[in-house]
């Protein structure tokens, strides 16, 4: 079993990167798009506007060095399973701390999220057919604003957009609420891959293979991907 201290010190080196790569998503907020009239979380964004669109050299540093905390935070996760075995509950609440960063980041340098949620949307709001209609002839839309690729009828297969709808219910068509709602999506797609991973590779007498779990479950390029861009 890893040590309490040993886990805790590492704990809260990886919660610490993932809180700051979490407010710094906020940076590439697109400029029409308004999270929140609240006077604080309006300087917040502000703020982060003016570091990510206007002081980008800054920015780009300060991305980089998140980045290499996060990979050497993986990399020192991965030593340390060699060495001490991981229990189920200290790697839940070490995914946990991820999955909550994944929820509340914005969706930085990819606008394909907003897609889904045009494409469901076309389903559950205008009840028509996103293989037929596109994002651009809805143009009085205001989610339209900060939407990437407006032309482009449905590209996926049904079965994704099947599983998207529901989400968009649950949203009510309010952005905010839904995109949370499309976030938890890939919560739970994130959480199902890890499952099967501890599945497909579990012993008869040990059960579920924590240490591959926590392989693929805290690589930087799956977090940032599915859960923080959910491309």
């Amino acid at each position: 079993m890893m040590p309490k201290k040993i886990y805790s010190v590492n704990f809260c080196l990886t919660a610490i990167a993932f809180i700051l790569l979490t407010l710094y998503s906020f940076s590439q907020i697109d400029l029409n798009l308004t999270l929140s009239g609240y006077l604080y979380y309006q300087k917040f964004q502000n703020m982060m506007i003016g570091l990510g669109y206007y002081r980008r050299p800054l920015s780009a540093a300060i991305y980089l060095i998140l980045l290499v905390l996060i990979f050497l935070t993986y990399l020192k996760w991965l030593k340390l399973i060699r060495k001490y075995k991981i229990s189920r509950n200290q790697l839940k609440w070490l995914l946990l701390i991820i999955v909550l960063a994944g929820i509340f980041s914005y969706p930085a340098f990819s606008h394909d999220i907003f897609n889904y949620l045009f494409d469901a949307r076309i389903v559950t709001k205008y009840h028509l057919n996103p293989y037929v209609y596109s994002a651009l002839d809805f143009p009085r839309d205001l989610w339209t604003r900060f939407m990437h690729w407006t032309h482009r009828t449905y590209p996926y297969g049904p079965v994704w957009l099947a599983a998207t709808i529901p989400f968009s219910f649950i949203g009510f068509q309010k952005f905010v609420l839904t995109l949370l709602s499309f976030k938890f999506l890939f919560v739970l797609i994130y959480s199902g891959n890890l499952f099967l991973i501890g599945k497909i590779t579990a012993s008869p007498e040990k059960g579920l293979n924590m240490g591959n779990m926590l392989y693929f479950g805290l690589n930087p390029l799956v977090i940032i991907e599915s859960l923080v861009r959910n491309t």
